[in-house]
């Protein structure tokens, strides 16, 4: 389903969605040219059903993840941290999208996806039913 406002456009997969589809979901992740690009902030949200990373490619690209079974990240140990991330200037965040691999796994015959993002210096990888990507300009982001 793809749903279309006047300042947002976001796009819907998965159980609530609709039918699952993981080519479709890379296929809009890798639209919005993320390689390389600063990841501006992390949500996770109501004990984490949901995960929200929030990344500049000249508007601020979203993707959430809903219905999360499984969150885990991993900091690259070699990199050390030279102050706390609250304390992080928007220029000064360390984490930059390299890849992302979006798949579809089968656990106790539920079908989930499993997003593998690579944010170096840190990796992340999140198994959930649902998966929205959308788009916002800049201007209206402020605050994030």
């Amino acid at each position: 389903m793809i749903s279309r406002r006047k300042e947002n456009t976001f796009t819907r997969y998965g159980i609530y969605g609709g039918k699952m589809n993981a080519k479709k979901i890379q296929d809009e992740i890798e639209r919005n040219w993320y390689w390389d690009v600063r990841v501006e902030n992390m949500e996770v949200l109501h004990y984490f059903d949901e995960v929200v990373e929030y990344f500049d490619a000249n508007d601020i690209i979203a993707i959430r993840f809903e219905g999360c079974y499984e969150v885990h990240f991993q900091q690259e140990p070699c990199y050390e941290k030279e102050k706390a991330m609250k304390e992080c200037k928007q220029n000064e965040i360390p984490y930059y999208m390299q890849d992302v691999s979006v798949g579809e796994v089968e656990r106790e015959g539920i079908l989930f996806y499993k997003i593998i993002m690579n944010i170096w210096p840190m990796y992340l990888t999140i198994l959930c039913k649902d998966v929205r990507v959308s788009r916002k300009p800049k201007k209206d982001t402020e605050g994030l």
